[in-house]
């Protein structure tokens, strides 16, 4: 397990091309837990915000991570902490709350769970207007997205609807959300072996070579 995790870190790190110096890499990280509320759906979206220690070594680059489903948004600390390390501001949201439905199982994973995703969208933009007010410097043209599972359902669908303000997005085990074929956005999809991914999910080679 420790060995996977250890992989994720490096592959994350090279897809949003992470470089610091080795004093930058000793920093410790900042960890904040905050609610950012939306009035617009009477709902309260609990978050984790990762910083470096020095606001010097702060790179101006946003890194959205998306839990997955019913998985807490502090799991993820092993990543988000090494990517604070390296200058990146972290921002871990809490998609699924206590109060909400469980989601729908059928036939049509796709078309059942799109409306899921596009809340998780929605919980995403107000939380980068939020970010907007608090770090104003940050970089919100130039996002990177990490989504596991549901979660980077969620990310893949908003890196499809807004590829003008996403760098890159990289998901761990995402099944539903097809991956968008663009040379706008970097995209790393990483899988494991018994989660296989539903058809039509990850671009075929004859729709890659349309844009290499």
């Amino acid at each position: 397990m420790q060995k996977g995790k250890i992989v994720i870190i490096i592959l994350c790190g090279l897809l949003i091309s992470c470089t610091v110096s080795n004093n930058e890499r000793k920093c410790l990280t900042i960890c904040e837990t905050r609610y950012v509320n939306d009035d617009s759906r009477n709902r309260i979206i609990p978050i984790e915000i990762y910083s470096p220690c020095s606001e010097k070594q702060l790179n101006k680059e946003l890194v959205v991570l998306s839990a997955g489903y019913w998985c807490v948004n502090t799991g993820y600390s092993y990543i988000s902490k090494r990517l604070s390390e390296k200058g990146y501001l972290v921002v871990a949201i809490q998609h699924e709350l206590e109060t909400d439905v469980m989601l729908p199982c059928g036939e049509d994973m796709y078309k059942l769970r799109l409306p899921n995703w596009k809340e998780g969208v929605k919980s995403i933009q107000v939380v980068l207007k939020y970010l907007k007010k608090e770090y104003p410097n940050m970089r919100f043209d130039q996002l990177n997205l990490i989504g596991h599972s549901n979660g980077g359902d969620i990310s893949m669908l908003f890196a499809t609807e807004f590829p003008d303000i996403v760098k890159s997005c990289v998901t761990l085990d995402h099944r539903r959300m097809p991956i968008p074929v663009t040379e706008k956005v970097k995209i790393m999809s990483i899988r494991a072996d018994e989660y296989a991914a539903d058809e039509g999910v990850i671009p075929s080679a004859s729709e890659l070579a349309k844009i290499r």
